[in-house]
């Protein structure tokens, strides 16, 4: 299901103001938490939403309500207007068991909370500045030292870093029984960035409508906020709009030609739309602004998984399973379609199973329990799921592929035939509609009205 996943990633690749490491995956902590293994290369732009994905649904408030007098007040940074410092993740450096019993949830929740009430208050003291996030590391050790160190996008003046440096060392103590680890991570801005971080736990809930509703007031403004911009392009494009995601993503990128994030989203829009010239140009302006190496690896699995080039997606998906050690079962998951549509299906089975023994979430769960229904020839749930998939999305060609196949497994093959027939569209990478020409030909006709049961793969 590599076009669902590279959808799903490219949406959820643009998160301006979010930050995690491909070898994290994300945990529950107030709604958007990440646990990684060594604290190497946390500050890599754009891995939000998809690592939140990759490691499990957030747990999202239903009840976010945004005052509509937030979407009319565009309230520029600039002016010296008080600003918001929004927490939007809170990056565990260490096991997340390992950090509970170090330091108890609630003593965690209370010093994030003291550190973001103190940077807020700081920040509101100062006049004129651009930054939109800001990363506040933190070490803390049983001996009594708690260490801060900063990283801002844009960056602040050297005078208000410092000036924050020893604002954060007012933050009270925590007491910690072993050496604990993280990065949190704020949108710093105006209201319209405050509003759309806020959006993005809807989208991220799966009321990217709400989220529309919110910033498309913005978009009318022609607002200068590449933020919002991208924001609604992400959320246009998680109700398959791919027409207006396009066109926010366009604006994204012209109020900031450097962003890693909208030029990421805009290639999976442009694949989804068929377009695949463009598409190609957009994921080379995305490497040439990548900000390190786990973004291009990140690029490059997203044009394998589009091309159909499942070796290459293999290869990189192979590496990032083994960085994620023990947090790495949704990278599992993904490695095992682009198995499964290599023939490769005992490998598969075996990496879908030890993914399953881990929480990965509703989404990654109900692949992985797919493709592994698919596998093993219980097309009862094969359908099932692949029919849940196609309610939210009737034209995604995978899942319609991936129905097909469970259709004609259950011997139902006039619908399989429908199934895979409705697989082909513009949109269908070459190498998947090999795949269905093969499943068509393949596939007998009903005779004197009894179905034939046949071999899925």
């Amino acid at each position: 299901m590599t076009k669902k996943l590279v959808r799903r990633r490219a949406e959820v690749l643009g998160a301006f103001l979010g930050v995690f490491s491909l070898q994290a995956a994300a945990t529950a902590y107030d709604g958007t938490v990440a646990t990684g293994q060594d604290g190497q290369n946390h500050h890599v732009p754009g891995r939000l939403e998809f690592i939140a994905q990759l490691g499990g649904e957030q747990k999202v408030a239903p009840s976010i309500k945004v005052d509509p007098k937030a979407v009319e007040n565009t309230n520029a940074a600039a002016g010296g207007e008080q600003r918001s410092v929004a927490l939007l993740t809170v990056v565990l450096l260490q096991d997340e068991k390992e950090t509970y019993q170090a330091l108890p949830k609630e003593k965690l929740d209370a010093f994030v909370k003291s550190v973001g009430q103190t940077a807020n208050a700081f920040l509101n003291s100062e006049s004129k500045f651009d930054t939109k996030q800001l990363i506040i590391r933190v070490t803390i050790t049983p001996d009594g030292n708690q260490n801060f160190s900063l990283t801002s996008k844009p960056g602040l003046a050297g005078r208000i870093t410092a000036g924050l440096d020893q604002a954060l060392l007012t933050v009270p103590r925590a007491e910690v029984k072993s050496p604990v680890a993280m990065e949190i991570i704020y949108a710093v801005g105006d209201n319209e960035t405050k509003v759309a971080g806020q959006m993005r736990k809807l989208i991220r809930a799966g009321n990217a409508a709400e989220a529309i509703t919110q910033l498309a007031p913005m978009a009318a403004t022609d607002t200068k906020n590449a933020f919002v911009w991208q924001t609604l392009g992400w959320a246009y494009a998680s109700q398959g709009d791919y027409v207006n995601a396009e066109k926010t993503l366009k604006r994204a990128v012209e109020l900031d030609s450097r962003d890693f994030d909208s030029w990421s989203n805009l290639v999976s829009t442009y694949h989804s739309e068929g377009k695949v010239k463009e598409a190609a140009l957009a994921a080379q302006k995305s490497l040439d602004c990548a900000p390190d190496q786990e973004a291009i690896d990140t690029v490059n699995i997203n044009n394998a998984l589009f091309s159909g080039d499942w070796p290459r997606a293999e290869t990189i998906l192979r590496k990032l399973c083994q960085q994620s050690g023990e947090n790495g079962a949704p990278f599992q998951v993904i490695l095992a379609c682009a198995l499964r549509w290599q023939g490769k299906n005992d490998e598969a089975k075996e990496l879908l199973e030890k993914a399953l023994k881990h929480e990965m979430g509703d989404y990654y769960t109900k692949l992985a329990q797919k493709q592994l229904a698919l596998i093993n020839g219980d097309w009862k749930t094969a359908e099932e799921l692949s029919r849940r998939d196609l309610s939210k999305d009737p034209k995604d060609y995978e899942s319609l592929y991936d129905l097909g196949v469970a259709l004609k497994g259950a011997g139902k093959l006039e619908d399989a035939r429908k199934a895979f027939e409705s697989a082909l569209q513009p949109v269908t990478p070459q190498s998947i509609k090999v795949l269905i020409d093969e499943q068509i030909k393949n596939l007998p006709r009903v005779s004197n009205g009894t179905p034939t049961k046949t071999s899925a793969n």
